[in-house]
């Protein structure tokens, strides 16, 4: 859904102002004022920085560690088993769905662009991927993940060295008698 097509339909709720996009003028309600479209995110002004309850997208610290993204972890965890309980895509969708509307009444998925060093909100195609992508990866808290079998190398005493040597020191005359006497192969069958 492009915003810029919706202008039309909110522009009877909300005064007009006059916003550029790229090399094209386009008028847009006024709470859209200061904020540049690009593509489908829209950016937010030099002033911004996210809240607490904002969802930053990325895979950096910042972004795991940021209480939006704790409380949207939350929200996941709770709507995992229905998600993954349902057979239709439509299912899965619809409760993808209304889990970017709870999510968005308080609160703004956010992205950081390190080239023009603004935040934008991503559009809501974007959000329900990452909403989406969340609820499939999420882990079942029942299963319990296998750990690792520690592996302890055993200390050998020295009459355990010794005896090991001796059986060593037997097998390799064994061997070399086996090749001085050049013995036929058949002989071992």
């Amino acid at each position: 859904m492009n915003p810029m097509n919706d202008i039309s339909r909110q522009s009877s709720v909300e005064p007009e102002q006059t916003i550029s996009c790229g090399d094209v003028m386009t008028s847009a309600p006024s709470s859209w004022f200061g904020k540049v479209h690009f593509g489908d995110n829209v950016k937010l002004g030099d002033d911004f920085s996210p809240n607490k309850f904002d969802i930053i997208c990325g895979r950096d610290r910042q972004a795991f560690n940021h209480p939006g993204n704790r409380r949207f972890r939350v929200i996941i965890k709770i709507h995992r088993a229905r998600y993954q309980a349902c057979k239709t895509r439509d299912e899965k969708s619809k409760i993808t769905d209304e889990i970017i509307d709870s999510i968005q009444e308080k609160c703004k998925f956010l992205k950081y662009d390190d080239t023009t060093k603004l935040w934008s909100e991503v559009s809501r195609g974007y959000a329900h991927e990452k909403v989406s992508h969340a609820l499939r990866s999420a882990k079942d808290p029942s299963m319990k993940t296998p750990r690792k079998k520690r592996v302890v190398r055993k200390t050998y005493t020295p009459q355990e060295d010794e005896t090991f040597r001796q059986l060593l020191a037997a097998q390799q005359q064994i061997f070399q008698g086996y090749f001085r006497d050049e013995t036929p192969a058949a002989e071992f069958a």
